[in-house]
């Protein structure tokens, strides 16, 4: 298969889904003058989108939290407390 002149592989996948939740694809599907097939292609290539956007905002935050233990630059909860109740 060629997609905007770049050769891809494809391959089949099957998933069994509740009647209603079909029926709402299709209706969907319908409104917007689309197949079903390519309105469940493009909902999971959002889902893995945000997946890996939320994949890689946790582990920046680990990184980000494992540089700042290294350089001791993480506060107690007493300290965050303290902070909390001057800002009040």
């Amino acid at each position: 298969m060629e997609y905007n002149g770049v050769n891809i592989m494809t391959c089949s996948v099957s998933i069994r889904l509740d009647e209603s939740v079909k029926s709402r694809i299709d209706e969907i599907a319908k409104i917007q003058d689309r197949s079903p097939h390519a309105l469940m292609k493009r909902a999971i290539e959002r889902f893995i989108k945000e997946e890996e956007a939320e994949r890689e905002w946790f582990e920046s935050r680990v990184k980000a939290m494992e540089e700042d233990k290294a350089n001791d630059n993480l506060l107690s909860v007493d300290e965050v407390l303290a902070m909390l109740r001057e800002i009040q």
